[in-house]
């Protein structure tokens, strides 16, 4: 129970660390709001997520796995409809919203790893 409270705090830091620092990707609610994206995310990186990669399964192998980051932009939008304190204007700004939450999730839960 505590590692998916864990969880969801290192995804929702993650977003807050990319809509500070990824043009075009706007956070305006409470801290509460900000924890209920954080799950939002990871329910959808837990159930809509291995969806989309099985369906996507011949891009993926065809591009050596790069279709994945199509796949995390997909996701990001995803959560982003059902939250409306997270906004993403454009695709350039859902792939680096991506890239920092994926390297921030990897950053953090690689440090929260060693104790």
């Amino acid at each position: 129970m505590s590692r998916l409270i864990i969880q969801i705090v290192i995804n929702a830091l993650a977003i807050l660390i990319a809509a500070y620092l990824v043009p075009g990707i706007v956070f305006d609610g409470s801290v509460w709001k900000l924890l209920l994206a954080g799950l939002a995310l990871g329910i959808a990186n837990s159930w809509v997520k291995p969806f989309l990669n099985l369906i996507s399964l011949p891009l993926i192998i065809i591009t050596f796995g790069l279709f994945t980051v199509v796949v995390n932009m997909a996701v990001l939008s995803f959560v982003a409809l059902f939250i409306p304190e997270l906004s993403i204007q454009g695709l350039a700004s859902a792939f680096w919203g991506v890239l920092v939450i994926s390297l921030t999730n990897y950053a953090l839960g690689f440090l929260l790893e060693k104790e």
